[in-house]
């Protein structure tokens, strides 16, 4: 059986239309959004983003990724939101164990050099370069690179729509809008940390598909996507199964006596991309991963810790609440921050518009797959369910990174295939209706939504006094 694409099927390959305003209008607003974010929210007034800068902030300083023992200061740290941790302050939680829903008091933890170190190295460069404007603060600078990766994602959205269907406009303007005014998307796009970079990493890789296929498997194009995957596997490890998802991609759609020469070329370009920083862990800890290095000095840390802090680290207050996950809660959660959970994930939006969105999800997903099963839209049919393989795959690396290395559940982490999910509700939304009209009334009605639900969420931030009470 040849699962090979057909020309029929790769609609994209001969359509090469021109940038149009609607693209540039859309990336204006969603950078000038960005910035408008950036300068409202305080700094750490976000996830761990002063873990994210001090890291960022070595690279810039040093011009290089600290290393464990030389540089321990940079691993370990005991940090809490905005506050010194003080047994006094331990005290009182012990008192009002219900507060910690809402606090992340202490955690030990390495300042994330063990893992994949590609997205702090893009960090520290833009705030490289800002040392060059004397008296604006670095974290800044960090944070106009987040805001940047942002704009070229949203540009890439557009694009690979534009790839998928060239003259469908509605289904173009409905994918890139929903990216574009995703609340979450807008949070990630305001603060420094490696999410919003390897979401930028794996659109690329999406938009490679497409050069591979349009140039039946060429040795460029292997080159570029190796170099790509390369840097995908050193960013996080969520975006990991958008790799797996593009192998088993590139498996099926290339021509059959070109697979073996395309995936040596490709992994030879990924090893050469990411190869460095696996041979440097192992020169210097005797570990590619690093992570057996990083649990001995962890143990001396905690040897030498004063006994108030490392009986209070914030996975202790946990347990003692009683405050643990079940999957119903993971469930909620990944789903809820997935349109919008700001501060340390402590301010959701209300309710009504959790199921609002999970309607507009659960009807695109329907539509999508009946129109495609039954063969009623024009879509390119391998790069559909690859799409959905990749969405399949992203949730099931959520269950694998919080139930086994036991991270709080975060929507976020599905963003590395944000613009597979966006393709697909989009085209299931557009499926239903039968005339022209419907649809563009479904466009309009779901733009609206998505941008009146984006403007609502800063608003909202600011009248729950958030951004005061991380001043």
């Amino acid at each position: 059986m040849n699962l090979t694409l057909s020309s029929k099927d790769c609609c994209w390959l001969s359509v090469r239309p021109k940038i149009d305003i609607f693209i540039l209008v859309v990336v204006g607003v969603v950078f000038l959004n960005s910035l408008l974010w950036i300068f409202s929210l305080p700094f750490n007034g976000a996830p761990d983003e002063y873990d994210h800068y001090r890291l960022a902030a070595f690279i810039a300083d040093h011009g290089r990724i600290p290393v464990l023992a030389q540089d321990q200061d940079f691993y370990f740290s005991s940090i809490a939101t905005h506050f010194p941790v003080t047994p006094k302050l331990i005290a009182y939680h012990e008192q009002n164990a219900h507060t910690l829903k809402n606090t992340f008091l202490y955690e030990l933890k390495p300042v994330y050099m063990m893992w994949p170190c590609g997205p702090y190295l893009g960090f520290g460069l833009a705030m490289a370069i800002g040392k060059a404007f004397a008296g604006v603060p670095l974290f800044y600078f960090g944070r106009f690179f987040s805001a940047l990766c942002a704009v070229l994602i949203v540009f890439f959205a557009y694009d690979i729509s534009r790839k998928l269907r060239p003259q469908d406009l509605l289904f173009q303007k409905l994918t890139t809008l929903f990216v574009a005014f995703l609340p979450q998307f807008t949070f990630l796009s305001a603060y420094i940390n490696p999410d919003i970079v390897t979401t930028l990493v794996a659109t690329i890789i999406f938009r490679l598909w497409f050069y591979a296929v349009d140039t039946r498997g060429s040795v460029r194009s292997a080159a570029a996507l190796g170099v790509a995957l390369g840097l995908g596997i050193l960013s996080k490890i969520s975006g990991y199964s958008v790799i797996v998802a593009s192998l088993l991609f590139l498996l099926f759609s290339l021509p059959r006596e070109k697979r073996l020469r395309f995936f040596v070329v490709l992994g030879a370009f990924g090893v050469l991309t990411s190869g460095w920083f696996f041979v440097r862990n192992f020169f210097l800890y005797h570990d590619v991963f690093g992570y057996a290095a990083y649990t001995n000095r962890l143990q001396q840390f905690l040897a030498q810790a004063p006994a108030f802090l490392v009986q209070h680290d914030v996975f202790s207050f946990l347990n003692q609440a009683g405050y643990r996950w079940s999957f119903s809660y993971l469930v909620y959660f990944c789903y809820s921050s997935f349109w919008g959970v700001f501060g340390w994930m402590t301010i959701p939006l209300p309710s009504v518009f959790y199921f609002v969105g999970g309607g507009l999800l659960g009807v695109g997903m329907v539509g999508a797959i009946v129109g495609c099963w039954q063969k009623k839209i024009n879509f390119p049919a391998h790069m559909f369910w690859s799409f959905l393989a990749a969405i399949a795959l992203q949730i099931a690396s959520i269950i694998f990174y919080v139930g086994m290395i036991k991270y709080q559940p975060q929507g976020r982490y599905l963003y590395p295939s944000i613009i597979a999910l966006a393709a697909v509700v989009s085209l299931g939304l557009l499926t239903l209706p039968a005339r022209g009209s419907q649809k563009r009334s479904v466009v309009l009605a779901v733009s609206f939504f998505m941008i009146g639900l984006n403007i609502f969420s800063f608003l909202y931030c600011h009248a729950l006094r958030y951004f005061l009470a991380f001043a």
